[in-house]
């Protein structure tokens, strides 16, 4: 997409005569070919008027029946449910010329195709649908370059897709599919096989996945990154089942994408091995869903009576098969059937309930809009937020100074008012200048308090009405407000929190105290995120980026991009680099930079998606940033696996606040490593001795109890080491690295423990079988025999190997038992039909020792708790002796 934005500099009538000077005069596009849309009006939204000013400039360029009004479904542009929108118009081109083809506008005919869009965002959508006017209407401007290009090279072609932006793609699909014919440009009812709208949907998709990886964005399971995989899973689509390509053939198609684009896109080329390493793990997991998905979809399509495919069943699609809905319709059409998306759309709700659960949904909605802040700024003429006063405090000792303000607005979350109370509940205070660090960047909010310290000032007013009368007044008591958040708009830092006593008023002094202890522990974590972005850097290489950070007061999380886990080694490297960073002392240095300036210094990390302002924050640790800024190399010195490395250390762009000198985190400890969705990954982590001990002590008071189950033997210490592996594996908290390693030593002490099993059980089963052959040898010539078996410890498997061993080939009724140290086992076995019952046999001797058996009256077996072999064997006799044997 080709365009421009305008953000009250120009407006309808500047956008018109620039548009269609630049294709008439400079493109030099016939202008009889051209019809221009606007918005008309529309009944569903008959608040807006239709665009008289987009319909008269038209005019003064084509004629009226060339200048043509839509309603909000074709001219009101709107990006979501709510914000900026308002109405658009739109420029056509007829393909075919030499008539009057107003009535295939809008019509989706491929000869009248729209080639521009002037969107007039002048409305706000909020959250009830109510159309607001913005403050200051904007312009944004859309032209599509394969349809210009497509325009431009008539009569050569006449489809965007027959440029040479799309051919070379098509050339390599073909190449890599045997047997797939050429590109035909067929498309509609022409296309009956659908190959060629395959070759576009390939074509298409590969290019835009590429240049969005490029660009820092990733697949993955929400937000952007979802969308990037449903354009991935239907491209694969396209081409697996319609085009018949091969497995893995979509990645391959990168090459060509940068060949073509890389000139006029230069990120393209700096790394198009990540492009494709990206595009082929995507590949293959929805490959590996795929065919299952379609053949769920074709049971469901050939079981359906009706031509409506559910919302149930496309959702399990969606959630089971990662099938979007988009990708379930396409193939639903198809097959002439439709697809229940509001059914869909109740299931996905349904879902979300599901996985909410009791979320608390209390609570007053204190954000501004653009409106807002607009009223702010223009209509109560109330000026940002002067808030440079955060950076100044004591880091280490965790103090700084109150400041004196005056309040110059309060919102409730519906209304400006001119004071408040203990009963007003959650509100929003602005004051004219501000201590306060308003959450961003990642850094969590201040908290403290602001304290009425005086009467309204003679110029106090509500911003609710321009020129309010003053409130005047004398004593005024003592109030008092808690601040629980603070947040910014627009430059407009709002306080937001509870009076705990007494009230504020619009125009009145007051002080603000900020929490600086928890600040201090804020700030270390901060700080540590930087070392953590470098050290990861120096470990992984430079290719990791961050993706999103929140530093807080009790941990710090880091979210980066890399596709797998670090390893043991790996981690010990990162903690111990951000921790030698420590141990050095090194001063942490801020200064405000021109941006080109500082984006021109070596080692500079930012935030891709981030948008910086023309001046900047420069945070170094140990770095001076004069020196960087003259071309300096930097003085860092690092070790990773053994090799000191020299350069430049950590250096970003950072409005946060940070301590003053890197001794001040004390220490840093890794607590959990994860992924978080694909090819990104997240640390978490403590500073400071308090935390950082806590969680290295954790593991470490689990050591003596290491030590203690290697002492152990058999099921005793298989026992207890489950149960070590269980303490270390559900505590989050503890030191990874030494969890790591305590639970390599765990892993050690089971594979001793398995291996000691193993030897352990061939003894018993030796035991067991050179017991039975010596019974079998004791019972010749005897009607029944009794035995103690001790080699086999109580284990009731082995005892049943001796007795089959003592019954091989032998008619002689066998009962043995074993006492162990923790069990006792008895089995006895008989010839069929005997008159004595081995079942009551074994019963009888269990009864002593409250054991439990089971079998038949030929064979029959059980166990109870320890007991006296002794005692069971005269048990076992007197048996015998009762039933006359």
């Amino acid at each position: 997409m080709l365009g421009n934005w305008s953000f009250g500099d120009f407006f309808k009538n500047e956008t018109i005569d620039w548009s269609f000077e630049l294709l008439t005069k400079v493109y030099g596009i016939n202008p009889d070919r051209l019809y221009a849309s606007y918005y008309g009006g529309d009944p569903k939204q008959p608040d807006v008027p239709a665009d008289l000013v987009a319909r008269d400039r038209w005019l003064k360029y084509l004629p009226a029946d060339r200048v043509l009004p839509f309603d909000m479904a074709d001219n009101f542009w709107e990006m979501g449910d709510t914000g900026p929108c308002g109405p658009c118009s739109e420029i056509h081109y007829d393909r075919v010329g030499g008539r009057n083809a107003a009535h295939l506008v809008n019509l989706d005919d491929p000869d009248v195709l729209e080639i521009w869009n002037n969107v007039f965002m002048q409305y706000n959508r909020e959250d009830d649908g109510k159309l607001t006017a913005l403050p200051n209407p904007c312009i944004d401007t859309g032209m599509g370059l394969e349809r210009i290009a497509s325009v431009l090279a008539e009569p050569k072609t006449n489809s965007n897709y027959d440029t040479e932006l799309f051919t070379p793609i098509f050339e390599a699909v073909k190449e890599a599919t045997p047997g797939l014919r050429e590109y035909q440009g067929r498309i509609n009812e022409d296309d009956k096989d659908f190959v060629d709208m395959a070759y576009r949907v390939v074509a298409d998709h590969i290019r835009t996945l590429s240049v969005a990886i490029a660009d820092g964005a990733m697949p993955s399971s929400d937000g952007r990154g979802y969308v990037l995989r449903r354009i991935l899973r239907r491209a694969v689509r396209y081409g697996k089942e319609i085009l018949k390509c091969p497995d893995g053939f979509f990645h391959k198609l990168v090459p060509v994408v940068v060949d073509m684009l890389g000139d006029a896109f230069p990120e393209l080329t700096k790394d198009p091995a990540h492009i494709i390493a990206t595009l082929k793990e995507e590949e293959e997991l929805f490959l590996m869903t795929l065919e299952r998905g379609l053949r769920e979809f074709n049971s469901i399509a050939k079981k359906m009576k009706g031509t409506v495919f559910s919302g149930k069943d496309a959702f399990t699609l969606y959630s089971t098969f990662g099938f979007p809905l988009d990708l379930t319709v396409l193939m639903a059409e198809e097959r002439k059937l439709t697809v229940d998306e509001e059914g869909f759309k109740k299931a996905m709700d349904d879902f979300r309930e599901d996985s909410k659960g009791s979320k608390d949904k209390s609570g007053v909605n204190l954000a501004l809009n653009a409106g807002h802040t607009h009223h702010l700024s223009s209509v109560a003429k109330v000026a940002r937020t002067n808030d440079s006063d955060k950076f100044d405090w004591d880091s280490d000792k965790g103090t700084g100074k109150s400041r004196q303000s005056t309040v110059v607005a309060l919102w409730n979350g519906k209304e400006w008012v001119d004071k408040i109370d203990s009963s007003s509940g959650p509100v929003g205070v602005f004051v004219e200048k501000t201590p306060f660090y308003a959450e961003m960047g990642g850094q969590h909010y201040d908290v403290g308090t602001i304290a009425g310290i005086g009467s309204p000032s003679a110029q106090g007013k509500s911003p609710k009405k321009k020129g309010a009368s003053p409130k005047k007044g004398g004593a005024v008591p003592k109030s008092d407000f808690k601040v629980d958040s603070v947040q910014v708009y627009a430059g407009f830092v709002m306080h937001q929190g509870k009076v705990a006593a007494g009230s504020l008023t619009v125009g009145q002094p007051v002080e603000l105290a900020v929490s600086f202890d928890r600040r201090a522990s804020i700030a270390r974590n901060h700080t540590a995120t930087h070392l953590l972005n470098f050290a990861l850097r120096k470990v992984c290489g430079e290719k990791v980026d961050q993706k999103g950070s929140f530093c807080g007061e009790d941990k710090l999380r880091f979210d980066y991009n890399w596709n797998k886990p670090l390893d043991l080694e790996q981690l010990k490297a990162v903690e111990q680099i951000v921790n030698d960073e420590i141990q050095k002392s090194l001063k942490v240095h801020t200064q405000e930079v021109l941006l080109p300036k500082a984006r021109d210094m070596k080692g500079l990390r930012a935030v891709f998606g981030e948008q910086y302002p023309d001046v900047v924050r420069v945070v170094t640790v140990g770095e001076d940033i004069p020196q960087l800024l003259g071309g300096g190399d930097g003085q860092s010195e690092w070790i990773v696996s053994g090799v000191k490395h020299q350069g430049v250390g950590s250096v970003e762009l950072c409005g946060g606040t940070h301590v003053g000198n890197s001794k001040e985190l004390w220490k840093f400890c890794l607590t959990a490593e994860e992924g978080v969705a694909k090819g990104v990954r997240r640390i978490i982590a403590v500073t400071g001795k308090g935390a950082a001990e806590e969680s290295l002590m954790r593991v470490r008071l689990l050591m003596p109890k290491i030590e203690v189950a290697k002492k152990l033997t058999g099921a005793a210490q298989e026992k207890e080491v489950a149960r070590l592996r269980a303490v270390l594996d559900s505590d989050t908290d503890a030191s990874i690295v030494l969890k790591r390693e305590t639970l390599d030593e765990i892993a050690k002490l089971s594979a001793k423990t398995l291996v000691a099993g193993k030897a352990a059980t061939k003894a018993l089963a030796k035991a067991a079988t050179e017991a039975g052959k010596s019974i079998k040898e004791d019972s010749a010539g005897k009607k029944y025999i009794i035995r103690s078996v001790p080699d086999v410890a109580g284990d009731a498997k082995h005892l049943m190997t001796c007795l089959a061993e003592a019954r091989k080939g032998n008619k002689c009724g066998v009962l043995v038992l074993s006492a162990g140290s923790e069990s006792f086992c008895v089995a006895a076995e008989v010839e069929k039909g005997d008159k004595l019952s081995a079942k009551d046999w074994v019963d009888k001797v269990l009864a002593k020792v409250g054991g439990k058996g089971g079998g038949s009256d030929n064979k029959a077996q059980g166990k109870g708790g320890f007991a006296n072999g002794d005692e069971a064997l005269k048990v076992a006799q007197d048996f015998l002796k009762e039933n006359g044997c």
